[in-house]
């Protein structure tokens, strides 16, 4: 049985590359300083993870 290689090419937005760099810096830093924000404000549904995401960034 012979191995089958699946090429899947992923484009990847330079913006959203560097949002995601920002955002997993930001989140290092906060459970290596023990600091977890209260995250009850937010809805849990999409616009209140995009929310979440926004307050960490600002």
């Amino acid at each position: 049985m012979g191995t089958h290689h699946i090429d899947l090419p992923l484009d990847i937005d330079p913006t959203y590359a560097e949002r995601l760099t920002k955002l997993i810096e930001i989140v290092y830093k906060k459970i290596i300083n023990l600091d977890f924000p209260d995250i009850s404000k937010y809805s849990q549904d999409l616009s209140g993870i995009l929310k979440f995401e926004e307050d960490l960034l600002s």
